[in-house]
């Protein structure tokens, strides 16, 4: 028996039950073009993902009410999850065999998360001896995920389609039942745990600019204001706020970037923010706040002169609260900058840096960003754009909070808080697989004991749990 499959992945809003009912019928009506016998849909479609809205009354009831409609414009077709039987993608690996299995995944997107959900139809497909048909959610939630409707089918171990929005397959049912899986076609052993292949590096701007356009858009932002540095993390966010406003149909202008030097500013780091700025065609801007800054210091009684945390948390707190009223002042939205890394090491000002409207950086570990970055630059069209962010990679990681001497840094954040190559191997396989210290430790000198000794890997695994636990307040 041979019959023809369909995943489909139409774009949803949160609590918008009408607005999701007419782009399902336009999905269903693709498949039906198709000559589909089945369509798979992701999760949560008619309400649209609303998270701890879903259990109000109000919505479950206008979902329900949604549901007749969209089955009777199904008419023969059969639809899932309206149908009984459909999985979830954590149901896949322990459901009962069938000829073919259908995933209404509710999985955000990430940048590994099209090799992964490959992995997993295949592997299912494979072990079961079926077709598997996968669909995840497209749009954005009441949360900070972001969904790219990314959608699968796999026979056999095989992908037979992968792709986003809608594919469909025609499967051959006799051979589910009579080829054996196939061993190996998904064993694929990542490189680098964060980032394995270099055909998912660039994933990540894409979808940071998708998850802010759309935050951009509920929240009826017109600006997109960011604190550039000139290091890595700044750099980044911009380059996502420029994507996200063409997204937007919005010119790079509407991207305020604001630079505000003060005690341990260097020439360099001033120089590349504004070069950055001007060629992304950002609306550059230079707030001084060293007088500001003094001033404050006087004013709770600091002599000026003591490096202790109230002199370097000032000119955090000072810069975000900059960001913030210039955000509100041109209808925009403040981007925090701040990565995945700085964060599980508590490596920012509480109620300074770690604080934004929106963060596009959250879910990115640092040594993500030079990759990110790296893979930009070579793929920009511009030599001054590509020039300056070479010089930020190039530039060593520093909070620029102490005053420089003879014009360099003088403080240097791998220093004093460890390698991130090594942190983010960490940070991985606790987050991921929830290992303890030990196979951590084990890991990472398998992997780096070549380039770090087994005493300085396990000091630094040390520093990375004592931070980790010690700055859950932020």
């Amino acid at each position: 028996m041979r019959l023809t499959i369909a995943a489909a992945a139409p774009e949803v809003f949160p609590a918008d039950v009408e607005r999701n009912k007419v782009n399902i019928i336009q999905s269903i009506q693709r498949a039906r073009d198709a000559g589909a016998a089945v369509l798979v849909l992701p999760a949560d479609c008619i309400m649209g993902l609303a998270g701890d809205l879903e259990q109000l009354p109000l919505l479950r009831e206008a979902a329900e009410a949604a549901k007749p409609e969209i089955l009777a414009a199904a008419g023969t077709l059969t639809v899932y999850p309206l149908s009984a039987g459909a999985l979830r993608a954590d149901e896949l690996p322990a459901a009962e065999r069938q000829d073919l299995l259908c995933c209404c995944s509710d999985r955000p997107a990430t940048a590994l998360s099209v090799m992964e959900n490959e992995e997993l139809c295949a592997t299912t497909s494979a072990d079961k001896r079926c077709a598997v048909a996968m669909a995840t959610p497209l749009g954005a939630s009441t949360t900070d995920f972001v969904y790219d409707g990314r959608c699968v089918i796999a026979q056999n171990g095989f992908i037979l389609a992968s792709g986003e929005g809608f594919v469909s397959a025609e499967i051959n049912f006799d051979s589910c039942r009579m080829k054996k899986p196939v061993e190996g076609t998904v064993d694929r052993q990542p490189k680098n745990p964060w980032m394995p292949l270099p055909d998912f590096i660039g994933r990540v701007l894409p979808l940071q600019a998708a998850a802010l356009a759309r935050r951009m858009q509920s929240a009826h932002c017109q600006k997109a204001v960011v604190g550039v540095s000139g290091g890595l993390d700044s750099t980044l966010t911009l380059a996502v706020c420029v994507r996200a406003m063409e997204l937007l149909g919005r010119s790079a202008d509407q991207v305020v970037a604001v630079t505000m030097p003060c005690f341990g500013t260097t020439g360099r780091t001033r120089s590349n923010a504004q070069i950055l700025a001007e060629a992304l065609g950002c609306d550059f801007r230079v707030v001084d706040i060293k007088s500001s800054i003094e001033q404050h210091l006087r004013d709770i009684g600091h002599d000026g002169d003591t490096r202790n945390n109230a002199y370097e948390n000032a000119q955090a707190r000072e810069r975000t609260q900059v960001l913030m009223d210039i955000a509100n002042d041109e209808n925009g939205l403040a981007v925090g900058t701040g990565d995945l890394s700085e964060a599980a090491l508590g490596w920012c000002t509480y109620s300074g840096d770690h604080m934004c409207m929106y963060n596009v950086n959250a879910g990115v570990p640092k040594t993500v960003i030079r990759l990110v970055l790296r893979d930009y630059a070579a793929t920009c069209g511009s030599r001054t754009l590509a020039a300056a962010i070479r010089d930020v990679l190039d530039t060593p990681v520093s909070p620029e909070l102490l005053p420089p001497k003879d014009g360099g840094m003088t403080q240097l954040t791998e220093d004093i808080v460890g390698p991130y190559e090594l942190h983010d191997f960490f940070l991985y396989y606790f987050l991921k697989y929830g290992f303890s210290p030990r196979p951590i430790h084990a890991l990472a000198l398998d992997t780096f004991g070549k380039k770090y000794s087994p005493e300085t890997i396990k000091g630094w695994l040390g520093v990375f749990f004592r931070r980790f636990f010690q700055s859950q307040f932020k």
